[in-house]
């Protein structure tokens, strides 16, 4: 019986008042929940090829939409004048180049769980969520005084 990752979910408690990355957020724990399905053992290293290619696909595209979402939500941080907008930015170049590194672990073969790899996502993004994005959430409803 292959063990199964349990389905992660984005929950009202993330939301940082804003519709659009509100809505990005949960795009992302819906990607991120596709690990589940994309192996038939999470918890052991990767050796299969097609295994291989199906979790280099979705780190690839959880990547890309991370790109996405970075780029939309630091607009947004910009416009209403955020005071941590660097901070920010320096946390998601780092969640990047994380990623990166496990993508190339998984093109040179290296043995890595699956299971490693979307831990790491989940808990640094919902970590991120939690706290460095709740941050920015008075600015965006207009809650916080700009520069304050």
């Amino acid at each position: 019986m292959a063990l199964k990752l349990t389905l992660v979910r984005y929950e009202p408690s993330m939301s940082v008042g804003n519709e659009e990355l509100d809505g990005q957020h949960a795009r992302f724990f819906e990607l991120l929940g596709d690990f589940g399905s994309a192996l038939a053992d999470p918890y052991h290293p990767i050796t299969d090829p097609a295994e291989r290619a199906a979790v280099l696909d979705l780190v690839g595209r959880l990547r890309e939409y991370a790109l996405f979402h970075f780029g939309t939500e630091e607009r947004h941080m910009q416009e209403c004048a955020f005071p941590g907008l660097d901070e920010q930015k320096r946390a998601h170049n780092e969640f990047i180049r994380s990623v990166l590194a496990f993508e190339r672990d998984l093109e040179a073969k290296r043995p890595l769980a699956a299971v490693k790899i979307r831990d790491f996502i989940h808990d640094w993004y919902r970590g991120h969520i939690l706290d460095a994005d709740k941050k920015y959430a008075p600015f965006l409803t207009g809650q916080a005084k700009k520069g304050a």
